[in-house]
């Protein structure tokens, strides 16, 4: 993918999350739009020198969102993409979009419940039971879209560098 559909990408994503959270939130819930890319094109990009400033880049972004703790949202978002880059070479029996969503809700979770506890200082079972585990199925739910129309656009130009390859 171009530089500048990268840089498309995350700017939109960073502008719906931040500036139109209210149109994507139900219940209070809004998805980490941010984490949903980094994940979704670290798991379709084989090389890590392309996918690491995007990692950084959505990490910083989604550290600097409202209402965030900075270093624990920068921590997870950038431990979500590495660790499914990394991933996703194992596991081949289990489909790939079950992979991200897996992947994707385990680092969600995680990050939803060290901010709670970083701004209450406790970690309650009302608050893991309700708000972390529903807000990490929201976000799974656009993992899920956000990755498949990436590897609708990703395979699109693939074919097509391979249709150019076969010719020459």
């Amino acid at each position: 993918m171009r530089t500048y559909k990268l840089v498309l990408w995350i700017f939109i994503l960073y502008i719906i999350q931040n500036v139109f959270y209210p149109v994507l939130s139900l219940s209070g819930y809004v998805p980490e739009l941010l984490m949903c890319f980094a994940v979704s094109y670290s798991s379709l990009e084989r090389r890590f020198r392309r996918i690491s400033p995007v990692i950084i880049i959505c990490a910083i972004l989604s550290g600097t969102g409202t209402g965030r703790v900075f270093s624990i949202a920068v921590l997870f978002v950038g431990l979500a993409g590495v660790a499914v880059y990394l991933a996703m070479p194992y596991m081949q029996f289990i489909p790939k979009t079950i992979r991200v969503g897996a992947m994707t809700a385990f680092f969600a979770f995680l990050m939803y419940c060290a901010e709670f506890f970083a701004v209450s200082g406790t970690l309650t079972y009302g608050f893991i039971t309700n708000f972390a585990v529903w807000n990490t199925l929201y976000t799974v739910v656009w993992v899920c879209v956000i990755y498949l129309i990436l590897k609708k656009i990703m395979n699109t130009a693939d074919k097509t560098l391979l249709i150019v390859s076969e010719r020459n």
